[in-house]
């Protein structure tokens, strides 16, 4: 077990050198922070629609963002033997693919979260508001990255599936819309165990129990 894990982080490692070196993260923070940064000019200069709106807005985007890149979260190690070698070696595709998800959270989802700050600002947000927003991020973004994650292996061995992938992925996102702007709400007023944050919470929660088996069930067929 020890070596498995120790496995898991050297693997782990090594997606988070390659995920950072990559332009998938990049695409991610850039579409988020530039829409974030037109959306006051689209919805006008009004304060109080801009304050009211923000949480909501800020989800919608988060979750798209999310989405960006993900279609080549696997593909790649098909096309050049990489998950061949795994699928060989003692480690479950399973664990490799919870390594590779999660690599992709922290280059993705951690900055998405840490974006509200400086984009809060255009909305006249206050301290505690983005703090609401980042904490709600903070439990929603692995469930957005691990249901994402789950059909990218799904649509891995298609060639330009990333329309697929996002056209799959959007309905299981629901509750993440739902609960995410109610969570950071509820945070913001320092409700760390409000029904909207503990749901959003059990949504990523689940989201890990199923999605990395998911991928290796997936990823096992396209090797076979």
């Amino acid at each position: 077990m020890n070596h498995l894990w120790a496995l898991f982080w050297d693997l782990l490692k090594r997606d988070l050198s390659l995920a950072s070196r990559g332009h998938g993260f990049a695409a991610a923070l850039g579409f988020f922070l530039l829409s974030v940064s037109l959306a006051p000019l689209a919805l006008g200069a009004e304060p109080v629609f801009l304050h009211s709106t923000a949480p909501a807005l800020f989800w919608i985007l988060a979750i798209l963002a999310a989405l960006l890149g993900l279609e080549g979260l696997f593909r790649p190690g098909l096309e050049n033997g990489d998950l061949d070698i795994i699928a060989l070696s003692p480690m479950p595709l399973s664990l490799m693919a919870l390594a590779r998800m999660g690599a992709w959270w922290l280059v993705t989802g951690i900055p998405l979260a840490l974006s509200t700050f400086p984009a809060g600002l255009l909305f006249g947000l206050s301290l505690s508001e983005m703090t609401g927003l980042f904490g709600s991020l903070l439990l929603g973004t692995p469930g957005l990255i691990l249901i994402g994650g789950a059909v990218a292996a799904l649509a891995a061995g298609l060639r330009q599936a990333a329309g697929l992938v996002v056209f799959l992925a959007l309905p299981f996102y629901a509750p993440a819309l739902i609960f995410g702007p109610q969570a950071a709400a509820a945070l913001s007023e320092g409700n760390f165990f409000a029904p909207s944050a503990l749901l959003l919470l059990a949504f990523s929660l689940q989201a890990l129990a199923f999605a990395p088996f998911l991928c290796a069930a997936c990823l096992r067929q396209y090797l076979e």
